[in-house]
């Protein structure tokens, strides 16, 4: 968990926000934020399209760029906001900017039940065990 926290702030909040001072911190740049990582993620998928065999994003700082999928963006959101919650708690900011800040909903499956047939070994249902 530790590991995600740093490379959170390593690759994504620190080169895209680090230069703005917190007092001045609002949600149009954390929201400009993500458009830049949509940005990135557009510029890599046409690249591997093209076939190119070294993929720059620019303005990525990580090794090997790839898709920065919505999970993650999500778990980037959800490393800043408690950080500028503590900032609020501290009245280093009067509230927190992330409230500000909507992300695309998720595009979730429908979850899918087990049936007998879908059941792995076996052909029919467990009976129920009773003593």
């Amino acid at each position: 968990m530790r590991r995600s926290y740093e490379a959170h702030i390593r690759c994504y909040l620190t080169p895209l926000l680090g230069e703005i001072p917190l007092a001045r911190l609002r949600p149009d740049h954390i929201a400009g934020m993500f458009q830049t990582i949509r940005g990135w993620n557009a510029e890599i998928t046409w690249q591997r399209a093209a076939g190119r065999a070294w993929i720059v994003a620019g303005g990525d700082v990580r090794k090997s760029p790839r898709v920065i999928g919505e999970n993650t963006q999500r778990r980037v959101y959800a490393t800043q906001r408690p950080a500028l919650n503590a900032a609020v708690k501290q009245r280093l900011i009067a509230w927190n900017p992330c409230a500000g800040v909507e992300l695309p909903p998720e595009d979730r499956p429908e979850a899918r039940r087990w049936t007998a047939r879908r059941r792995p070994g076996r052909s029919s249902p467990t009976p129920l065990r009773t003593r």
